[in-house]
């Protein structure tokens, strides 16, 4: 699946899993690290502590002012209901691969008073999600039609999740956990629930990926693979966002072959 989504062959796939790279950190500080940074006097110091002070006077004083200013009505006006459904609200859409509707604060401002956002997301037939993680909420996935493939892995490179999701079925993705999901032959739709206000994710593929951010000699070095796979993992997925169709071939390339059935049989 990992291939697949990236656009890349089995053997670079498995480079960027890093299973026998014992290299550790990439960045080694030889006698400690130090930071310079500006230090305050002790004059400083006081004006800065008079500051938040007078700065917390003020907010309680706004508070005791605004406690009968209309405030309740508002909340009895707020819109409280939004059709997540609609394919016209969808942030991300592609004709072969499905859509992606989101609804937080932005959209939704009464999703500020629980802390909580939402993602739709409607795959088609054997389309793949862009591999991501969450970066600042927790996820709870309910699928709701259809079987999707799920993968997620923790922050420390462990498999904790691979397996089919069926409808009914709830799935918990921590936070920063990396997490793929591929529709089945008859597609699927999900929702996702997640513990931000303005959740947002990472991606590991298309246009807007990580990796479209990075150097192409510092992939090629952090993961061992040539310029050339390099260039194939930044750019395969072109302009595509979000959903896709997979359309890789495995390939293998002269020389590797033989690489890669060791790291199999290992």
């Amino acid at each position: 699946m990992l291939s697949e989504a990236l656009g890349i062959n089995a053997v670079a796939a498995k480079r960027l899993q890093s299973q026998n790279d014992q290299r550790g950190e990439i960045i080694h500080v030889k006698n400690g690290l130090q930071l310079l940074k500006p230090t305050l006097t002790q004059q400083q110091e006081q004006a800065q502590a008079q500051d938040q002070y007078q700065q917390v006077q003020y907010s309680e004083r706004q508070q005791t002012s605004s406690r009968w200013n209309g405030l309740e009505e508002n909340f009895c006006t707020i819109k409280a209901r939004v059709n997540i459904e609609n394919p016209s609200r969808a942030d991300s859409y592609n004709p072969r691969a499905g859509r992606i509707t989101s609804v937080n604060s932005q959209k939704f401002p009464i999703l500020n008073l629980i802390q909580m956002s939402a993602t739709r997301v409607n795959l088609y037939q054997n389309a793949i999600l862009s591999p991501f993680w969450n970066v600042n909420a927790h996820s709870l996935v309910y699928m709701i039609q259809g079987r999707s493939r799920v993968q997620v892995v923790s922050n420390f490179g462990k498999t904790v999740f691979d397996g089919v999701l069926r409808p009914g079925q709830l799935l918990i993705i921590p936070q920063h956990y990396a997490v793929l999901k591929k529709a089945e032959r008859e597609g699927c739709q999900y929702i996702a629930i997640k513990t931000n206000a303005n959740a947002f994710v990472s991606h590991l593929a298309g246009k807007n990926s990580v990796f479209r951010a990075l150097p192409v000699d510092v992939v090629a070095n952090a993961y061992r693979i040539s310029r050339e796979q390099a260039r194939s993992l930044k750019n395969n997925r072109g302009e595509e966002h979000g959903a896709f169709t997979p359309r890789f071939q495995q390939q293998y390339y002269p020389g590797l072959s033989n690489e890669s059935e060791s790291e199999t049989s290992e």
